[in-house]
């Protein structure tokens, strides 16, 4: 009995030990998922059913649902949807601005039939709705009431269509293992006069293709003749152009449809300035490839067939156009207003040809394609500028003046027309009305004679229509310049040349007459115990010399001058073309009051009697520089003055100009206008002013980008280099505008100047307040702003971001991995425990 007891001791022992061991595991396990659950729904993050080696951990006990994937894997083994197919035909043509258009693959041809075909069996899928549809912004739409859909399908059975504006719903049932083929006959286009090539794109299951639905226009062709600015009816032989589809290309009908009008329109911008001859259009030949022009079928109603309106030339044709017609007008005529000297007299005008297609119903006449214009032009105009002194008489200045015309075109100039030059916006300033003047031609056939001198102009008499290449020199006597006489307050005045080509008068700049020295008088030369005899003092209380142009030689009472006058100043302007960038140097003189010659660069000394070399230079740049040059102006012709360049470029030598370079063909001219201050109502430049001018270009350039080139002499510049800026004036905000401006240095110390600006008007060269750190490549460079020593933040990683860091998944999944591995080794060492336990009350039980 008490072997039988001990037994069932050990085993009761036994069965507890096992008992303990999975109810402690059971509930460490749910302790573990839940804590896990818990964390998993609190961090937003899901988990995948599947294992670590990626299968799916999911068992489906749904024997039905399996047996539906069975039947369907089965059924795609024997139907394999390829979706290989192709549309056709590639591209179909329609007439622009029409409704009704059908789609045309071949001129002549008739409608085509759309076809959407399988490559190979089963291309299609077993049944659906293929559509065929038209994106939104193509301009191209099914026209749904001129449309009479019928659709057949090979190998398949159609079902029901359905059609708007944009898109064709077939429903189809196709034949397994069969090649299908759906057709689609009978469908109509709508297209607008804007629209642009358009992608039909059929889709049926996988399968895909395109058809390219063109819209097509005729094309406008010539207007290619030159009209002379301010000309009345020209040219005199007339111009016209063609109207006609794009021969070999075109397959559609109805471009035109008869008895109605072709208009033809001039650019808005130019309607002020450019008009058609309304005495003219009765001259208008009107022929078309079938020979229906306008005599042949004079409607009987005695509506007008050709006229002018609202500035829009309107002329009728009397046949429908189709893609093998074409119409040819001549005999076009112009009126072109003058011109004022403030205006680039030289423009091209865009002109739109517009017709009325067949079908259309919404009254909007469509714009033939092409590039056709008129180009006006003027005389080409070589001026001059010089400078002369007041208080001189028959002076022709520090540069002879002549003026030369020239005729790049022909008829720029008419027989019998006057052609003066004349001085204007100076007072003081006028032709020595005694001087003889004689005009060059280099044709017989163009000349012209001085009728009159006057203190205001130079009046010539032309003899002769002035053809291509004809030219007009007007100069002094003996190949001499021509003279002018200069008042004591004579101001500077621009040089103006005035044309006619037979109706109003063109205006042009022809150069400048700027007037430099005293306006008061010259100081004399005993006064040298004057303040200004110490040499420490310039001649004006603003720091610049009113005498002359800095390089006053006399010393003072008792001094000596390179002139060897004791006492006197040399008064003499020994400065061809005064910069005005306040550098003066005061000549090699010495004396008893003048001091030294070899004195510092003067900011404006020597306007007074005595005094060596004037006042020391100041290191700042005063907005009161000198600039005896100011007000110069220059006009020249747009031409490429180099063509091994990008670009046309225009060269100057005015004030700091070098050049301006446009973009490829740009034409007209320009005009620079050198300022002595900034005009009246601008602001202050954000930095220290050194020059402002005016630059003006024809009206279509004014916009347009284009590269600015100035250069200075190094040791004349008053400035760093480095912080000399171009900048552009903003007539819309008020504001300047500083460009970015790239200096460079030659070896013979001549610093270049460039800048890019996105148009014209006034602009300013100027320095900037702060020294910036130059961006230099070679020896160049651009610039910019110092860099800021800052320090950097070393960046730090966003919560949850992978790249490093410890962000919520991190800590997730950490806080997962280290709770289950911290459950299994617990519930091993209770496990390990029980164990034990269980082994002793073995023994313990056996013992008894």
């Amino acid at each position: 009995m008490r072997t039988e007891s001990t037994t069932t001791e050990r085993v009761r022992s036994l069965l507890l030990v096992a008992v303990m061991i999975c109810a402690l595991v059971g509930g460490s396990v749910a302790v573990a998922g839940s804590a896990t659950a818990d964390l998993d729904t609190s961090s937003g993050f899901t988990t995948d059913d599947t294992s670590s080696d990626g299968s799916d951990n999911t068992n489906d006990t749904d024997s039905g649902t399996n047996t539906t994937e069975s039947d369907e894997t089965t059924k795609n083994e024997t139907w394999t949807h390829t979706g290989e197919a192709t549309a056709g035909p590639d591209s179909v043509g329609v007439t622009a601005g029409a409704d009704g258009q059908p789609a045309i693959a071949t001129a002549d041809a008739g409608p085509s039939t759309l076809r959407f075909t399988e490559d190979e069996p089963n291309g299609f899928p077993a049944d659906g709705t293929a559509t065929l549809t038209l994106p939104e912004d193509g301009g191209v739409t099914f026209d749904t009431e001129a449309s009479s859909v019928s659709v057949t399908a090979t190998n398949a059975t159609v079902s029901g269509t359905d059609l708007s504006e944009r898109e064709l719903s077939i429903a189809v049932d196709t034949e397994n293992g069969t090649d299908t083929k759906i057709t689609v006959d009978g469908l109509r286009f709508a297209v607008t006069a804007d629209a642009k090539a358009t992608e039909a794109t059929w889709t049926f299951g996988d399968a895909t293709g395109t058809t390219t639905v063109e819209p097509e226009r005729m094309t406008a062709a010539g207007f290619g003749s030159v009209v002379a600015r301010g000309a009345h009816g020209a040219p005199e032989e007339g111009t016209g152009f063609s109207l006609q589809p794009d021969q070999g290309e075109a397959r559609t009908n109805g471009f035109h449809e008869r008895g109605d009008f072709v208009g033809v329109f001039i650019d808005e911008a130019y309607a002020d300035r450019l008009a058609f001859d309304r005495s003219s259009v009765d001259d208008l030949e009107i022929r078309t490839t079938n020979g229906c022009h306008r005599d042949n079928l004079v409607e009987s109603t005695g509506a007008r067939n050709v006229y002018v309106q609202d500035g829009v030339l309107f002329f009728k044709v009397y046949c429908q156009l189709d893609h093998s017609d074409y119409l040819t007008v001549q005999n076009v005529r112009f009126n072109t207003t003058g011109a004022t000297a403030d205006e680039a007299p030289d423009f091209d005008a865009a002109l739109e040809v517009k017709y009325d297609p067949v079908n259309n119903t919404d009254s909007t006449r469509v714009a033939a394609d092409g590039d056709t214009q008129v180009s006006v032009r003027s005389p080409t105009v070589e001026g001059a500028n010089t400078s002369v002194e007041r208080g001189s008489n028959a002076t022709d200045g520090d540069e002879p003046v002549s003026i030369t015309l020239t005729d790049e075109h022909g008829g720029m100039v008419a027989d019998g027309s006057q052609l003066t030059l004349s001085l204007a916006g100076g007072d003081g300033v006028s032709f020595d009305d005694s001087q003889s003047v004689e005009v060059v031609s280099e044709s017989d056939s163009f000349t012209a004679t001085v009728a009159e001198v006057t203190p205001g102009s130079i009046v010539l008499d032309v003899d002769g229509d002035s053809s291509a290449g004809d030219s007009l020199t007007i100069r002094g006597a003996n190949e001499s310049g021509l003279t002018f006489d200069v008042g004591e307050n004579a101001s500077d005045a621009n040089l103006t040349v005035t044309t006619n080509a037979g109706g109003d008068d063109v205006t042009q700049r022809a150069g400048s007459v700027s007037v430099g020295g005293s306006d008061s008088g010259a100081d004399e030369g005993d006064e040298g115990e004057d303040e200004d005899s110490s040499g420490d003092d310039g001649g004006g209380e603003d720091g610049i010399g009113d005498g002359d142009d800095g390089d006053s030689d006399g010393d003072g009472e008792g001094g000596e001058n390179d002139d060897g006058e004791d006492g006197e100043e040399d008064s003499s302007n020994d400065s061809d073309d005064n910069t005005g960038d306040g550098t003066e140097n005061a000549d090699d003189d010495s004396g008893p009051s003048g001091g030294s010659g070899d004195s510092p660069p003067s900011s404006g000394g020597g306007g007074g009697g005595g005094g060596g070399g004037g006042a020391p230079a100041d290191d700042s740049t005063d907005d009161s520089t000198a600039d005896d040059n100011a007000a110069a102006t220059a006009t020249q012709p747009i031409e490429d003055a180099a063509p091994d360049q990008p670009g046309t470029t225009v060269e100057f030598d005015i004030g700091m100009l070098d050049s301006i370079t446009f973009a490829e063909g740009a034409s007209g001219n320009v005009t620079v206008t050198v300022h002595e201050e900034l005009p009246e109502g601008v602001p202050a430049t954000p930095g220290t002013l050194i020059r402002a001018m005016t630059i003006e270009v024809p009206e279509e350039l004014e916009n347009e980008s284009a590269t600015i080139t100035m250069s200075a002499d190094a040791d004349s510049l008053d400035a760093d280099a480095e912080r000399v800026v171009l900048g552009h004036y903003d007539d819309g905000d008020g504001e300047w505008d500083t460009l970015e401006t790239t200096v460079s240095e030659s070896e013979s110390g001549e610093l270049t100047f460039e800048a890019t600006t996105p148009g014209f008007s006034l602009f300013a060269v100027q320095t900037t307040q702060s020294t910036p750190t130059p961006t230099t490549s070679g020896t160049e460079g651009t610039a910019t702003p110092a860099d800021s020593e800052t320090e950097t933040p070393t960046p730090t990683a966003a919560p949850g971001d992978d790249a490093g860091g410890d962000g919520p998944l991190h800590e997730a999944a950490g806080f997962t991995q280290s709770m289950g591995t911290s459950v299994l080794l617990g519930v091993a060492i209770a496990a390990l425990l029980l164990v034990v336990s269980g082994i002793r009350l073995y023994r313990r039980n056996d013992s008894l």
